[in-house]
């Protein structure tokens, strides 16, 4: 996914993966929930997904020439969180409507099942406010303009191209400028073990690469009752159940490669940065949210 890429646009990265956009359709109204599952909590009940398909589990290790961040981030305090225009008052229910008009075809995606303000982590380390919607039968990660209240950008990944789900706290080669991120994050990879070319690796803005790093917003301490919808975890696990149940309901039609187990790997997110510069600049200015910035908002 890249920033360069208007919202109207409609470029195929992969055949199960949906970069651009499609016809805006109306919303058709119901409750909104930010925190549930609309069949159900389901945020708050990882385990249940060990009902629907075996999940494989493998923990893995990390290279020996990394370094791990620590699993919990430092909250920020709360006039650095009153930056943020998703905090403020009715900002993020108003950016999940928009979203949905903009994104959700109900043909294609199914109901929504959920709704996060995330961090995605791009293949230069760099942290982009993202908004993911899960659905029944996909999963859009959404470049939303808070400032001006509209989509910019989004990514829609189908469920039949998930194959690995990587979670983990963060590592970074030992000689590298950047320093270890702190919290978990989470990996999705559609790859089936196709590794990116030299030339993706060190395009910053390829849209090619065939995994998405997720992480928790920055407001993820945010004392209110959107908390959960900031933070990985309630994420991960809702994520999780609702491939598993799509595996099961289209068992009997999936070819080979999509009805095999989803595989997950507990193992630390290696990030393969070395020098980090663009990135150091990037991420402590925090240039990837829409925040008020002494009078301007970006």
């Amino acid at each position: 996914m890249t920033d360069n890429n208007p919202a109207n646009t409609n470029t195929s990265i992969e055949d199960n993966l949906d970069d651009g956009s499609t016809p805006e359709v109306a919303y058709r109204g119901g409750t909104l929930s930010l925190n549930s599952i609309e069949t159900g909590n389901l945020l708050a009940d990882d385990n249940r997904s060990a009902t629907n398909v075996p999940t494989a589990v493998s923990n893995g290790t990390t290279n020996g020439n990394f370094v791990r961040g620590r699993p919990q981030s430092a909250p920020l305090t709360l006039g650095v969180q009153s930056g943020f225009y998703a905090s403020k008052v009715g900002r993020l229910e108003e950016a999940v409507l928009e979203c949905k008009k903009a994104t959700i075809v109900e043909q294609l995606d199914g109901q929504v099942l959920g709704v996060w303000l995330l961090t995605e982590i791009d293949h230069w380390d760099h942290e982009k406010e993202r908004l993911a919607i899960l659905t029944d039968n996909s999963f859009l990660l959404i470049k939303y303009d808070f400032v001006s209240g509209t989509v910019r950008e989004y990514k829609r990944i189908n469920h039949v191209a998930v194959n690995t789900m990587q979670i983990g706290v963060f590592s970074y080669p030992e000689k590298s400028l950047v320093s270890p991120r702190d919290g978990t994050g989470v990996r999705v990879i559609w790859s089936h073990g196709r590794q990116p070319s030299f030339a993706e690796r060190w395009n910053p803005f390829c849209g090619t690469i065939p995994w998405v790093t997720l992480t928790s917003h920055p407001l993820e301490h945010n004392n209110t009752r959107e908390a959960e919808n900031y933070q990985i975890d309630t994420f991960k696990g809702a994520y999780i159940q609702a491939i598993n149940s799509w595996r099961q309901k289209q068992n009997q039609a999936l070819s080979n490669a999509a009805s095999s187990t989803l595989t997950i790997i507990e193992t630390p997110i290696e990030c393969d940065v070395f020098l980090g510069l663009s990135s150091s600049v990037h991420n402590q200015s925090r240039l990837g949210f829409y925040r008020e910035r002494g009078g301007v908002s970006f």
